[in-house]
């Protein structure tokens, strides 16, 4: 018993600039495969070093995959330095304000200046 319908190919008259069309078009669906996965051979060629990649490993669950200790510590409490911006309040915690770093785009939380009114 056969798992699909046979399908009846009729003849179409097509001319030569339809089937030139039609071929490029196949031609161009299969450069774009060999270069994405190319481009994916690339990529995951550099994810790899001499002891293996960390994340391949943590993701693949490779056993012999090497592996970052972990480390305790804190993150250290921003602090308002000299030249740094006032953008706003921060709506979510009253009583502190949205910094820009001087020299930057980062952004980072901290109380708000004395008698800062917004």
């Amino acid at each position: 018993m056969p798992f699909a319908k046979s399908v009846r190919r009729l003849p179409v008259e097509c001319s030569g600039s339809d089937r030139r069309a039609a071929r490029s078009a196949v031609l161009r669906r299969r450069s774009m495969t060999a270069v994405l996965l190319g481009g994916l051979a690339f990529v995951a060629g550099g994810c790899t070093g001499p002891e293996g990649s960390p994340v391949l490993g943590a993701v693949f669950g490779l056993e012999d995959a090497s592996t970052k200790s972990f480390r305790m510590g804190r993150i250290p409490v921003p602090t308002v330095r000299q030249g740094d911006d006032l953008i706003g309040q921060a709506a979510n915690s009253p009583g502190e304000c949205i910094w820009r770093r001087a020299g930057s785009s980062r952004r980072f939380q901290a109380a708000c200046p004395d008698g800062y009114e917004p």
